[in-house]
């Protein structure tokens, strides 16, 4: 189902400069609480970076273990981050301080296709990531023990992988990744506890149309997914998944848009980032099917950055951003449930 696009009045909210312009910021796709602070990070961040609730004391720097790919959680009281280097996966834990818990675990060989990371309400984080011949799990517990590896889905790492890992449950996880075969997209969902699979697999596309997974999100009756779809320019789509990962109703393809930054659900309500035609940041709030509620919300100005990003968490009853600004810095604004205040 094709939304329409919509005027996009400009965001407002109470905002703070995290890193000024052209001070080298980090792209910043990951918005998370841990221990009372806000903590950020992404798959570009090159690590993660803590601050107050209300934007104050960012990090000096960012803190990882990999200059390159490094992918943060919240663990509740820790933060959990995991790395590949094509060669090693390796974890590493942190205080809400930013400095290191124990030393570096080593988790073996992985190539980093598809690597993501999810802590669960025990304060552990669990690993996925895929190598030649198939996806692997693993997971660390809140003493830094590593558990055994486990296998699954063999054969169906693919050639290339995106995936979104979140918490299901107190001890539970929901995995959703897409597979680039041969050049034919395929998508997959499948729950994992802390040592292997629970059910199995489901299909979510077939053999589909070019598309990549954005994230997956856990709301009250299921998943949703947030993805790309296109060559060129890439649309912007919400599907519904109900709680075995089976497709509901009509997915929502969001016209004027010209990619996918981020998906949060709170209050009933979804909050969508996403880049505009005009290269402008946007926020839409949603209601529980993915329909508009309002009309977009623009954040700043037009941005040709390539690493252009933007985070959004439940916020009380609002929301909590990071984006990056037209000048390569990165900023933080609290707005309420509809964008309109603070």
């Amino acid at each position: 189902m094709d939304v329409a696009d919509s005027a996009c009045s400009s965001l407002t909210g109470t905002v703070v400069t995290l890193y000024p312009d052209d001070s080298n910021a980090p792209p910043l796709g990951y918005l998370a609480q841990v221990n009372g602070k806000r903590l950020a990070g992404g798959r570009y961040a090159r690590g993660f970076v803590t601050f107050g609730l209300d934007g104050s004391a960012p990090s000096p720097a960012v803190v990882g273990i990999d200059p390159e790919f490094d992918l943060v959680t919240s663990e509740g009281s820790t933060i959990g981050l995991v790395t590949s280097d094509v060669v090693t996966t390796r974890f590493q834990r942190y205080a809400s301080t930013d400095a290191p818990i124990g030393n570096v675990l080593d988790l073996g060989p992985g190539t980093g296709a598809g690597l993501v990371i999810a802590s669960d309400a025990n304060g552990g984080s669990l690993m996925v990531w895929a190598d030649s011949t198939s996806m692997k799990g693993q997971y660390v517990d809140s003493n830094g023990t590593a558990a055994t590896p486990f296998v699954f889905a063999n054969g169906l790492s693919g050639q290339s992988a995106q995936s979104s890992l979140v918490r299901s449950g107190n001890n539970e996880f929901a995995l959703a990744w897409t597979v680039i075969e041969n050049g034919i997209a395929r998508g997959r969902f499948v729950r994992l506890s802390t040592s292997g699979i629970i059910g199995s697999i489901v299909e979510l596309t077939g053999d589909a149309y070019k598309h990549y997974l954005v994230k997956l999100v856990k709301t009250p009756t299921g998943y949703a997914l947030l993805l790309h779809s296109g060559v060129s320019s890439f649309d912007t789509i919400i599907v519904n998944l109900d709680a075995q990962g089976q497709a509901q109703g009509t997915a929502r393809r969001y016209l004027g848009t010209k990619f996918a930054m981020d998906l949060a659900f709170a209050n009933g309500n979804f909050g969508l980032m996403a880049k505009r035609a005009d290269g402008i940041t946007e926020f839409r709030l949603l209601d529980a099917n993915a329909d508009p509620v309002a009309d977009w919300r623009c954040i700043d100005g037009a941005s040709e950055d390539l690493y252009d990003q933007a985070a959004i968490d439940a916020d009380g009853d609002g929301w909590a951003i990071v984006y990056r600004t037209p000048g390569s810095g990165e900023k933080f604004v609290r707005t309420n449930l509809t964008g309109t205040g603070p």
